[in-house]
């Protein structure tokens, strides 16, 4: 009898509820969503400067059970908007193309659920600020690099191309003059094939059309180069020496399986002085070492400054 009555109380509760729910998922609410903005079939002579809207914040009314729906979805809030259809049937004024609140609700009344009633949004208007695209041609200006050093590359070499097409915004296209790269020699293991990315100074609005160049040198045994030379202080029985100008500039060859174990350390190990005693007009010299060649100093002789160690 109390397992009978258990039941019955049971079954009345669960009534209860399930009438008490329909109720209240049968009444109209309220709710706040966001959709993120997806902009396709961009016409091919446009570019966007600025994807200034990410997102448009819809207020709508529906059921319960609509809302409840929604939710159960979990699906991610996307709209779409054509713009090849969208920038021939809208006029385009002050550069931008102009999405106003027509087409919105015909795009989000697509997006919402049937039984649902859109209340507001925001932005009720989109300004799409687009630039016409242009193309130009560019050179390119080849860093060569030891260490982060630079150094001008005296060797003969061919490039598989000498300049590059970019395109983007005439307001874009026009603060590039030419496209830059960088080379680190140490890093050149055979002279047949140098393989190297251009840089993109506006990744997100220049788009490079070739992005890399191939460089191929003449000598496949040497690589012949100029670079700044630091000279060090030189102490002899407790006497700083000091050069009254701190570089020197230097050309040297080097084997091309030999890069890889050269620095500027090395490089600046190659030169000494002699009767520094002298002060002025200093002769450098360089050693003739197997490996590294020096072909030329400029200037050939410095002038120090002499001081007391401390």
């Amino acid at each position: 009898m109390i397992r009978k009555s258990l039941y019955v109380f049971l079954i009345c509760t669960l009534i209860s509820i399930i009438s008490w729910s329909m109720i209240k998922l049968s009444k109209f609410y309220e709710r706040s969503e966001s959709f993120q903005i997806v902009w396709t079939n961009i016409p091919s002579n446009y570019i966007l400067k600025s994807e200034n809207y990410a997102e448009i914040s819809i207020t709508y009314k529906a059921q319960g059970f609509i809302i409840l729906s929604s939710q159960a979805n979990n699906k991610k809030n996307i709209v779409e908007f054509d713009l090849g259809k969208i920038s021939q049937q809208r006029k385009k004024a002050n550069g931008n193309i102009i999405i106003p609140s027509t087409i919105l609700i015909d795009r989000l009344g697509n997006k919402m659920l049937s039984g649902s009633e859109i209340i507001s949004f925001s932005p009720d208007t989109l300004f799409v600020p687009y630039d016409e695209l242009m193309h130009k041609r560019v050179p390119i200006n080849i860093d060569f690099r030891l260490n982060s050093h630079e150094v001008i590359l005296k060797s003969i070499y061919k490039a598989s191309h000498d300049s590059v097409l970019i395109s983007g915004s005439k307001s874009a296209i026009d603060t590039i003059s030419q496209i830059k790269t960088q080379i680190d020699i140490n890093r050149i293991k055979q002279a047949s094939l140098i393989t190297t990315k251009l840089h993109n100074p506006l990744p997100k609005v220049i788009n490079i059309h070739n992005t890399h160049i191939d460089l191929k040198l003449e000598d496949e045994n040497n690589i012949e180069f100029t670079t700044n030379i630091s000279l060090p202080t030189h102490m002899e029985k407790n006497i700083n020496y000091s050069p009254t100008k701190p570089h020197i500039t230097a050309r040297f060859i080097i084997p091309i399986s030999y890069l890889e174990n050269i620095n500027m350390d090395s490089l600046r190990s190659c030169f000494y002085f002699e009767n520094i005693n002298s002060l002025d007009n200093v002769e450098v010299k360089a050693k003739q070492e197997s490996e590294i060649k020096v072909i030329h100093i400029e200037p050939n002789s410095v002038s120090f400054s002499k001081s007391l160690s401390k």
